[in-house]
């Protein structure tokens, strides 16, 4: 197989069935590193699709300053510049935070879909229905003072949007690379169990190659549901079913063995 052709792949693997008789004469490692150009255009696809919602985050950044300005925390505890209750409530996030520092603790029953509540001296955190409280400054080792105010948000998000981007770039490329490969081996050995009854042999590594391939349909409809608008249309069951559908396929057309065509003239 080509360089070119090795590249075009994913796009082949929809129409060109040859290139399932190519895939099968892999060698483990070539198979392996499909997997992981298959990784990486989806890692590519997340971050183009990340950097045109950039406003979104831009914006939600500024809703930040404008509402959650004037905060300051220290280890003897929380207060606001005006004293009293302050919710953040965000428009497509919905509630976000409390901050009171007229009270300092309150019954877990008064968080409601909040997902943080910071009182004067306590703070409440929400998880998936389970609530921790933790004292302010509790686990500290020093004193500490963080003033939160519009400079103090605008240089955080700054500072840490390229290397937060870059964790996320290469822990979904690590992630989608491994789940790829195990996928790859379960297909695989699925078809290798499904042979015992078939007259037709292919050895466990071929089996793997062709399903590396077959991964390769399941990758448009990941990118896919990455559109709001096209989401409705690529469920996951869906692409599910194609690449098993595509894995049947990609076994079928491969060469018989010569024992198989003598019996067949």
């Amino acid at each position: 197989m080509s360089k070119i052709r090795f590249l075009l792949a994913p796009i082949f693997s929809f129409f060109d069935f040859k290139i399932y008789r190519e895939a099968a004469s892999f060698s483990g490692n070539r198979s392996v590193l499909y997997t992981a150009y298959l990784s990486l255009l989806f890692s590519v696809s997340l971050l183009i699709f990340g950097l045109a919602n950039l406003s979104n985050v831009n914006a939600f950044v500024e809703w930040l300053k404008q509402n959650a300005s004037g905060i300051t925390i220290s280890d003897t505890g929380m207060k606001l510049d005006v004293s009293g209750k302050r919710e953040l409530n965000h428009p497509w996030l919905g509630p976000l935070a409390v901050f009171d520092d007229t009270r300092t603790v309150i019954q877990f029953s008064e968080m409601g879909n909040y997902r943080m509540y910071m009182t004067s001296r306590m703070i409440y955190v929400n998880q998936n229905g389970v609530i921790q409280a933790n004292e302010i400054g509790s686990k500290a080792k020093q004193a500490f003072k963080i003033r939160v105010d519009q400079e103090m948000i605008q240089k955080l998000y700054d500072r840490l949007k390229l290397p937060v981007g870059a964790i996320i770039f290469f822990a979904v490329f690590l992630l989608g690379w491994m789940s790829r490969l195990v996928s790859a081996l379960v297909l695989a050995l699925l078809g290798f169990l499904v042979q015992l009854f078939m007259p037709r042999k292919m050895s466990f590594a071929q089996l793997f190659n062709v399903a590396c391939m077959a991964l390769s349909v399941a990758l448009f409809f990941s990118v896919f549901q990455l559109v709001p608008w096209l989401a409705p249309f690529a469920p996951g069951f869906l692409g599910i079913l194609l690449v098993g559908t595509y894995f049947v396929i990609g076994i079928m057309v491969q060469p018989k063995p010569i024992a198989e065509e003598d019996r067949s003239v």
